[in-house]
């Protein structure tokens, strides 16, 4: 067996079959029994597997990646890899009820990319000059309702679907609740 390799790991994330995915200063690592195999070069700083079992790797300063791989004959093949949001720092992923994925980000508030027809993709922003209290986003959860609890260091907003969009409904200012919150 190959140590796993402990030090200066900041993610872990396991695929349905048992394979690891962790991601160790520039390097985001493949590992299955006695494989371990590069997968990208960048520092990653959320990691996401969605019900279609593909990859989401959120980096600290390259954009999301979503990467569809496969594993048989003991030899990780990646099918391929989507780059999204380039400029972002990623610093949150979710995959909500409807299989939309979410991003938050460093400076640029949070990202709804939303899969349509032939693997093209709807991408919708949220940010401060839409109505959220901050652009660095923590941690996104959906509650039963189908709204969006966005969490940033100075507390938490909510993002509210209506019949046709979202608004934003500023919790913490409302509430008088300003708290770290760490998603």
């Amino acid at each position: 067996n190959i140590p796993l390799p402990l030090a200066n790991v900041s993610r872990m994330i396991s695929d349905k079959q048992g394979n690891f995915f962790l991601s160790q200063l520039e390097h985001l690592i493949f590992i299955s029994g006695k494989i371990k195999q590069n997968v990208i070069n960048y520092r990653i700083s959320a990691l996401l597997i969605d019900k279609n079992e593909d990859l989401w790797a959120g980096t600290w300063r390259n954009g999301l990646f979503r990467i569809r791989y496969s594993f048989t004959n003991n030899q990780l093949a990646i099918i391929a890899i989507n780059h999204f949001l380039p400029s972002a720092k990623i610093r949150s992923l979710f995959e909500d009820s409807k299989g939309n994925i979410w991003a938050g980000t460093r400076y640029q508030g949070v990202y709804q990319i939303t899969k349509k027809a032939k693997d093209s993709f709807a991408i919708i922003n949220f940010d401060q000059k839409k109505g959220l209290t901050s652009n660095f986003v923590k941690g996104i959860r959906e509650d039963a309702n189908g709204n969006y609890w966005i969490a940033f260091y100075q507390g938490l907003d909510k993002i509210i679907r209506t019949d046709s969009s979202f608004r934003i409904f500023n919790f913490s200012r409302v509430n008088n609740y300003f708290a770290s919150i760490i998603g």
